[in-house]
C-alpha cells in the first residue's frame, strides 16, 4: 500500500486489514501520513512503532496503559468495528485521548458470517463434507438437514448487524422475531419483523437464533 510522505505530517497508524476505500480517505489528506502495521504484530515491535504516533485505527491488539505509555504524541484511538472489549477505555480517559468506532465498518461482513452460519447449522455442512470425504455418504439419511425456509429466526438486538442480519433472513423467508428492549416495537414492526419483549418466550419459540 502506497504511503505519504511529508515532514508536517501526523502518522496514523493503520492495521494492514484497513480497506482500499479507508486508506483512500487517508491518501487523500495532506496533512497526515498513513503507516501500516500487521495485526499480529509483537508487543515490543508495536510499541516501537508508536512511539511518534499521532492516532492508531486498532484491529484485535490489545489497548492499555503500556501502549499508552509508548505512545507519547497519541491525539485519538479508533477501531475498525464497533467493539473495544481490548481496548482500556479508563486508561485513555484519564489522559484526555478519545475512542472512536467505525459504526459500519464490518457490520455487513458479520451480518454474513451469521448467515452462513445459521446455514451451515441447518444443512449441516461439516458432517456432509465429512461423509463425503469418508465415502460415507449414504449416512446422511441418518441425520437429515433441513431447509431455512419456513424456520422463525431469532435476531437479539436490531442495530446495524442486526437490521442487516433481519433482510438477508428475509430473503430467505423465515418468520424474524427481533428482541431489543432499546428500540421501538413500532420501528421493528414497521420494517416488516416480529417484536418480542419476553425473551426467553422468544427463545422457546424461535428454530435459530444470532
Amino acid at each position: 500500500m502506497a504511503q505519504s510522505t511529508g515532514i508536517n505530517r501526523k502518522k496514523i497508524m493503520v492495521p494492514t486489514t484497513m480497506s482500499k476505500s479507508g486508506w483512500a480517505l487517508i491518501e487523500a489528506r495532506d496533512d497526515v501520513e498513513g503507516v501500516e502495521f500487521v495485526p499480529t504484530i509483537p508487543k515490543a515491535e508495536f510499541h516501537k512503532v508508536l512511539e511518534d504516533a499521532s492516532g492508531i485505527c486498532l484491529g484485535v491488539q490489545p489497548f492499555s496503559d503500556p501502549e499508552l505509555d509508548a505512545a507519547s504524541h497519541l491525539e485519538v484511538v479508533s477501531r475498525i468495528g464497533v467493539g473495544y472489549d481490548a481496548v482500556d477505555v479508563p486508561a485513555l480517559t484519564r489522559r484526555n485521548i478519545p475512542l472512536m468506532i467505525g459504526g459500519t465498518a464490518n457490520s455487513v461482513s458479520v451480518a454474513e458470517a451469521g448467515i452462513f452460519l445459521t446455514m451451515s447449522l441447518a444443512r449441516k455442512g461439516a458432517m456432509m463434507d465429512t461423509m463425503v470425504k469418508e465415502g460415507r455418504w449414504h449416512d446422511r439419511y441418518k441425520d437429515m438437514p433441513v431447509d431455512l425456509y419456513g424456520k422463525t429466526v431469532l435476531i437479539i438486538g436490531f442495530g446495524k448487524i442486526g437490521t442487516r442480519s433481519a433482510r438477508r433472513f428475509a430473503a430467505m423467508e423465515t418468520t424474524i422475531l427481533v428482541y431489543d428492549p432499546y428500540m421501538y416495537s413500532e420501528t421493528i414492526r414497521g420494517n416488516g419483523y416480529e417484536p418480542v419483549a419476553d425473551l426467553d418466550a422468544a427463545v422457546a419459540r424461535a428454530d435459530f437464533i444470532t
